[in-house]
């Protein structure tokens, strides 16, 4: 009978642990939500979700969050550091039963996520999407690039390093970018190139891959680099294919063969530029992009309405032009921080 009774206390200290566990990993999943109602100096909580941890994002979120603190608001990134791993869905709801007032979103194309944005402006959220959209959904704003802009800036670093005759050059797609947004980069480029052509032409190859599954990632550059037909210029779209292929040149010693056209720079993709590694990268101001989204909600929030769309420019980064970049990001931030 004691030996029963033993085996059932057991059992129940067992379920109470692995409850009690659930429980701490749901809580921390939004990290420390308590926070905006312990500190009474804030006005508003908003919540940054984003299943992408590349560097870009990381600088996003900076610039949001210093946005944010300026204008008497809390931002917080919502399963960051949790112990279980949430779908952008959840993290939706679960900000939704917390709360708070209102949701940065980079969409990962998950297919419950319109009903979670549904839901989110049931409970009057507002809930403003970043890079990546969901069209014909409940979000109130988005802040992205133009794809046009970015298919002729790519097309424009492409041609400045052509050799005589054909070249065939690569672009990486990503499964995260629609389809008719990779058309309007590809057509753009096509545009560019025959005006400056000069006696050069193009033969470009658009590669499908899932960037977030980096090892595939790495195995497809590897594979391309060393094809029957290697590319001349090597185009990506995403910090992580700039940073799998960045790393593949210098691994296979083919620097100088390929040109490497990169998106976003970083530290890693700056150190290149300096070095001659590569020719140039494309980047946008994660600065003015992580304000934008915190300054859509702030406007929602006190009006009622926002402007639908917020265009954030892109830019060329050469070694040309590399000391004039860095030094107005430096100039930047610090009047940035002094108006804090």
């Amino acid at each position: 009978m004691r030996r029963t009774f033993l085996i059932a206390a057991a059992g129940v200290c067992l379920i109470a642990g692995i409850l009690a566990g659930m429980g701490l990993t749901y809580r921390r999943s939004l990290q420390v939500i308590s926070r905006s109602i312990l500190s009474p100096e804030y006005e508003h909580h908003y919540l940054f979700l984003s299943t992408d941890r590349s560097e870009m994002t990381r600088d996003i979120f900076e610039a949001a969050q210093k946005e944010a603190e300026e204008t008497g608001a809390i931002l917080e990134w919502g399963g960051r550091d949790a112990l279980a791993d949430y779908s952008l869905s959840e993290l939706i709801e679960i900000g939704i039963a917390s709360g708070v007032d209102g949701i940065i979103l980079c969409p990962d194309g998950e297919e419950g996520i319109s009903q979670a944005l549904r839901d989110s402006k049931e409970a009057g959220i507002p809930v403003v999407t970043f890079l990546r959209d969901v069209p014909d959904s409940d979000r109130v704003s988005f802040v992205g690039i133009s794809y046009h802009q970015l298919g002729e800036m790519c097309g424009e670093d492409a041609a400045r390093g052509f050799h005589e005759g054909v070249n065939n050059v690569c672009l990486l797609d990503d499964a995260l970018i629609d389809g008719a947004a990779i058309n309007l980069i590809r057509s753009q480029m096509i545009r560019t190139v025959s005006h400056m052509s000069q006696g050069r032409s193009m033969k470009l190859t658009t590669v499908g891959v899932d960037s977030s599954a980096l090892f595939e990632l790495e195995e497809l550059i590897r594979s391309l680099l060393f094809g029957e037909k290697a590319p001349d210029v090597l185009i990506c779209l995403t910090p992580v294919q700039t940073e799998c292929a960045l790393q593949a040149l210098i691994d296979y010693n083919m620097v100088a063969r390929v040109q490497l056209i990169g998106y976003y720079a970083g530290a890693s993709v700056l150190s290149a530029l300096r070095r001659d590694l590569i020719p140039a990268v494309v980047t946008v101001d994660t600065q003015a992009l992580g304000r934008s989204c915190v300054r859509a909600l702030t406007e929602y929030l006190s009006y009622g309405h926002v402007s639908d769309y917020f265009n954030i420019p892109l830019e060329n980064v050469r070694r040309e032009n590399l000391y004039l970049y860095q030094n107005r990001k430096i100039w930047s931030r610090r009047i940035s921080e002094e108006n804090a």
